[in-house]
């Protein structure tokens, strides 16, 4: 069954074999703005939530992938970064849906239960440019306590 750890450790498999994709991290967003070893494109993922309803537990992630712009003033390159990094994200989700790579083992019991993708432009606060996915996958979740490491008395 899939989790928050196997979740993040599949798109740091996917982004380790995608060619276009230079480095990965994961956690607050404040951690890819001090990272020191961010090579770009980068992939970042941030777990943002778990909810919890009867049969199903959902998590949901923000999923960023940037790239520096070089220092000159073409206005066409944010364009160019913006399909970069838009059809990084469309590939994860096809992995995501179809099992092509990070997400293939068919025991990976989930669902996509909604996402959307919103763009960041290069701004005078910060220099990256790229996408960010919202995404909210469930899987079942039974609240069974029959495996519940207890020791009772």
């Amino acid at each position: 069954m899939l989790n928050i750890e196997d979740f993040v450790r599949r798109c740091r498999a996917f982004a380790d074999r995608h060619e276009m994709v230079n480095s990965f991290g994961h956690g607050p967003v404040k951690d890819m703005a001090i990272a020191k070893d961010v090579r770009w494109p980068n992939m970042h993922v941030v777990y943002t939530s778990v909810d919890y309803s009867e049969g199903a537990k959902t998590y949901s992630f923000q999923i960023y992938v940037l790239d520096l712009p070089d220092q000159d003033t073409d206005p066409d390159q944010n364009l160019e970064i913006l399909g970069r990094t838009e059809a990084i994200l469309e590939d994860l989700m096809s992995d995501i849906e179809r099992g092509h790579n990070a997400f293939r083992e068919p025991q990976l019991d989930f669902e996509v239960q909604s996402a959307s993708a919103d763009i960041l432009v290069e701004t005078v606060t910060s220099a990256a440019t790229g996408m960010v996915l919202t995404l909210s996958v469930a899987v079942p979740f039974a609240y069974d306590s029959c495996n519940t490491p207890i020791t009772l008395p």
